[in-house]
């Protein structure tokens, strides 16, 4: 069993077991369609060739009581090749029957994702807008050297505000990079938190996706969406008698008041009253 991009290996050995001389002994090897197959190991004393996806020794000659001679061949996997790669031999001798053996190989795929959530939905102008990026891999297959990257948001200024297990996370010019997490075999995830602090003026729907990668398995994607609310403050002051006489109270009635969406927080109230009287 490998993953994919791992090298698919088979070792084919004749051997003859008898007592008398073998000869004129060749293989053939009809090889698993897909990836492209090489001779990673030529038999000693003769070479091996594959034309069409067909293995050909045909110049081992004779093998004596005992002999052997062994031949590899290898194909580098991919993700889109990679499969159970069913595979049989054949060897032939002027002296004897043919002879076959068959041996398998499964290449696993990995299954990355990657999930990216914001902490809260909805916030409020001056709140934390924190996204959660995971990215996971649900198998068989091992993912090798993932890596994940992220343009977030224009405006706020991003901070990573948790790293993952393995690797590290870092923002240069608006984009989040991740590098070093190395391989998730099945059923492993990573975390990665990414935090601002918004404002008033940087206030708005941030809209981002988030990308994980490996070397075997193509990018995937996921996006999250912040809504960071405004409020709408407000204060109206009003006298309760725009004309009154002297020895009458002077009064102004303020109200202050939030037409929203958003929570206005911590509220205060200033106000340089006229010079003369005492108020209260």
């Amino acid at each position: 069993t490998i993953n994919a991009g791992d090298d698919a290996e088979f070792t084919i050995t004749v051997t003859n077991n008898g007592t008398g001389t073998a000869t004129n002994v060749k293989i053939t090897d009809t090889l698993p369609a897909g990836p492209t197959w090489t001779v990673s190991q030529q038999p000693s004393g003769s070479t091996c060739s594959i034309t069409s996806g067909v293995l050909s020794c045909n110049a081992i000659g004779s093998l004596a009581a005992g002999a052997s001679r062994t031949v590899k061949v290898k194909a580098t996997t991919s993700f889109a090749q990679c499969a159970t790669y069913n595979n049989t031999a054949t060897v032939t001798s002027d002296t004897e029957a043919n002879k076959s053996d068959s041996g398998q190989i499964t290449c696993q795929k990995p299954n990355l994702q990657i999930a990216k959530t914001p902490d809260a939905q909805t916030i409020n102008a001056g709140d934390d807008a924190e996204f959660t990026i995971v990215v996971s891999n649900a198998g068989p297959g091992t993912a090798k050297a993932v890596t994940v990257s992220d343009t977030l948001p224009a405006g706020p200024t991003w901070t990573v505000s948790q790293q993952p297990s393995t690797g590290s996370c870092s923002i240069t010019a608006g984009v989040l990079s991740c590098t070093g997490i190395g391989d998730l075999t099945s059923g492993q995830s990573r975390t990665i938190k990414v935090k601002t602090t918004t404002s008033a003026a940087q206030c708005a729907t941030y809209n981002n996706t988030a990308s994980a990668s490996a070397t075997n398995h193509a990018t995937v994607t996921d996006s999250g969406q912040i809504t960071c609310q405004k409020p709408n403050l407000t204060i109206a002051k009003t006298p309760d008698a725009q004309t009154i006489n002297a020895g009458d109270d002077a009064e102004f009635t303020m109200v202050v008041s939030n037409s929203g969406p958003g929570t206005a927080k911590a509220v205060t109230v200033s106000d340089t009253l006229p010079a003369g009287p005492t108020w209260t």
